[in-house]
């Protein structure tokens, strides 16, 4: 996929969580984190309860809740919100299950620039790409910023 070489970068939604675990389980909940390529903080310790916080990707992330029920007797609780987008954690493995072939999308070819608005699609925009750099002459510009004022 052209992906890599245009310098776009495939991103995905990733969680804030907080993690409260009895201390038993600790040990389980940081292995799983990292499983995940989450990050946490250091945990904090409050008596026979440790919490963890940090961000995950959602993909991984969004089914565990079961699974720390299940490991803590039903005493854990996770707790997540949104943290915004970040470079997919598994990006080659995604783009390679998903076979999109590029050149192989004719109405959609590579050297096109589709421009969204909350509508959806307004409008394409033909352009190409040298080096490796995308190349826009002034009256695409021009197209690209009246589409998104909505003109």
């Amino acid at each position: 996929m052209m992906l890599r070489p245009t310098g776009l970068q495939l991103l995905e939604p990733w969680y804030q969580f907080t993690l409260h675990v009895p201390s038993t389980a600790v040990g389980r909940a940081m292995s799983d984190i990292q499983r995940m390529s989450g990050e946490f903080a250091p945990p904090e310790t409050q008596g026979d309860w440790v919490s963890l916080t940090g961000t995950a990707p959602v993909s991984e992330l969004q089914d565990y809740g079961p699974a720390v029920t299940a490991y803590t007797h039903g005493q854990g609780q996770l707790d997540c919100v949104v943290a915004g987008y970040r470079p997919a954690h598994d990006a080659d493995a995604v783009i390679a299950a998903a076979g999109y072939v590029p050149t192989a999308d004719l109405p959609n070819t590579p050297d096109s620039v589709f421009l969204r608005t909350r509508g959806g699609v307004s409008g394409r925009v033909g352009c190409r790409a040298a080096s490796g750099a995308l190349s826009l002459s002034v009256a695409t510009v021009s197209a690209i910023l009246n589409t998104l004022r909505g003109q």
